[in-house]
């Protein structure tokens, strides 16, 4: 299933993480567009406990530039207006 996710994906974890890093390298193999960020002397919590070490990591993966895709088209099942 994660094969299947289409939408870049920012994997983050510390080195001191409660998930192991190899565990979050495979997962960032696993999805096409993911990328990892390890953050050095890092726990689980570094967003709440030391911001500045892992904000500059997602302010990169948010400007990184995207390619131009739909959203979805009435092939896929997007019917504007309609409510699912």
């Amino acid at each position: 299933m994660l094969r299947a996710i289409k939408a870049p994906v920012l994997i983050a974890c510390g080195d001191h993480d409660l998930i192991p890093i190899e565990r979050c390298v495979e997962l960032s193999r696993s999805i096409p567009n993911a990328q990892l960020a390890a953050i050095p002397n890092a726990s689980h919590f570094v967003l709440f406990s030391e911001p500045e070490k892992l904000l500059p990591a997602i302010a990169a993966f948010l400007d990184a530039p995207t390619p131009k895709m739909p959203l979805a088209t009435f092939k896929t099942g997007y019917y504007p207006g309609v409510t699912r």
